[in-house]
């Protein structure tokens, strides 16, 4: 699984002024994960059985794991050199069912720098914090993916600001370089690359970026037997691209990305490459109508994909509005229909066939909201959850029945709830 989607401020950025009352509807069942003593907290990341939060404590952060079957949390161990105030924060969880998985996330270290560490789940207990050492390639590591069996990708930042792609095995703080991708015919090796996913595969394939020098990517994908990811392959360009990039692989093989075009229009759009680096498909239209500029912004199993696109008079939404769309075939995407909404932001989409939006309503508030795209495009807002104006998805677990919710209480606090997705 990628690094989390979204931050934890996030109502700033999604208030939108306008004056059209809003009936409100009913609240969406949640359970508060705040721990005692905590003003604040956010979901980053979470799947069927825990959620990883970070939580501000005395106007410091720290980073917990709260039991969705039980809402009992627990602070996730600090590392013994880190200095205090805002020592460790929480990024991704792996998907692995029951008691057990990987949480991820970055801690500073005795010399205030930012270095990744994993906690390993047993029991639902987190155990103490390994830190992912740069080794020889770099001073420090960021952290960008963790796999359902433990393996956690990342890069190695050296002190010049060059970094270099590596994972760690599980359970090991000893990076393997992942290799450069090679340029046949022209002997060039790509050396800074960045993996930003891997899959829960018996052999992972892994997603990420080669830099090209010239300020443009070149989406690869790395591949090997039981985590020794020891072949980069490119990723082909679709006809009339400048360049693209990867963002997401899911359990199939299919990698998401954007393409990015020359000329007059600022276009960018959405594509999946299939399993092997096959085609890729691109998001032309929404609605049946052009669209200029589409991303994903996650993908499920099957290769359904929520988009997020720019609204206008024939593909639907406000003329320069954020809408969302459900991709799941061809080069077509349906928009989602957001009554008493203005924008709608995309969260999540599972292998259930639904999906967790964030909406912009016409009072100024924002609500969470899901969509059973199998059976409706309409979004359906949750309400006020934790009793106060706003609501906003910050994670969905990968089988999409559970949901993690930013919402501020009636003192406008933000509290981290989850929630069971209807």
């Amino acid at each position: 699984m990628k690094w989390t989607k979204f931050s934890g401020q996030m109502f700033s950025a999604l208030v939108c002024a306008v004056s059209v009352f809003v009936t409100p509807c009913a609240a969406q069942a949640a359970t508060d994960q705040n721990p005692p003593g905590a003003s604040e907290c956010t979901v980053a990341d979470l799947n069927d059985s825990y959620a990883a939060m970070n939580c501000l404590v005395s106007n410091a952060r720290y980073a917990y794991v709260a039991s969705l079957q039980t809402g009992s949390t627990m602070q996730l161990p600090v590392p013994a050199n880190t200095p205090a105030g805002s020592p460790c924060i929480v990024t991704a969880i792996s998907q692995a069912p029951g008691s057990g998985g990987t949480i991820m996330g970055q801690c500073r270290d005795g010399n205030e720098v930012f270095q990744a560490f994993a906690w390993p789940l047993s029991n639902g207990v987190p155990g103490n914090p390994l830190q992912l050492s740069p080794g020889t390639s770099g001073v420090m590591t960021h952290a960008t993916g963790v796999s359902i069996n433990g393996y956690v990708i990342g890069t190695a930042v050296a002190q010049n600001g060059s970094f270099t792609g590596v994972f760690w095995a599980p359970g090991s703080g000893t990076p393997t370089v992942l290799p450069g991708l090679s340029l046949l015919g022209i002997g060039i090796v790509l050396g800074n690359c960045e993996p930003v996913d891997i899959n829960d595969a018996t052999s992972p394939v892994v997603a990420g970026n080669c830099a090209m020098g010239n300020g443009q990517d070149q989406p690869v994908y790395w591949t090997g037997l039981n985590g020794l990811f020891n072949v980069a392959h490119a990723l082909p360009k679709p006809s009339g691209a400048a360049y693209c990039s990867a963002s997401e692989v899911n359990n199939s093989g299919q990698i998401l990305g954007q393409c990015y075009y020359s000329g007059s229009a600022d276009t960018y759009l959405a594509v999946i490459w299939g399993a092997g680096g096959a085609g890729p498909t691109v998001l032309t239209t929404i609605n049946g109508n052009t669209a200029l500029r589409t991303t994903g912004v996650d993908m499920n199993d099957s290769g359904a994909v929520i988009v997020s696109f720019t609204g206008g008079t024939t593909n639907g939404g406000i003329a320069g509005s954020q809408q969302c769309a459900i991709w799941t075939s061809g080069t077509n995407a349906q928009s989602v229909v957001i009554p008493g909404a203005t924008d709608c932001v995309p969260a999540g989409i599972g292998n259930n066939g639904k999906a967790m939006v964030t909406l912009k309503l016409s009072n100024g508030n924002t609500n969470a909201a899901h969509v059973d795209y199998t059976s409706s495009l309409t979004a359906v807002a949750e309400g006020d959850v934790a009793g106060g104006s706003n609501s906003a998805v910050t994670a969905q677990s990968r089988s999409g029945a559970n949901a993690g919710v930013a919402a501020e209480n009636s003192a406008g606090q933000e509290h981290a709830e989850t929630e069971a997705v209807l």
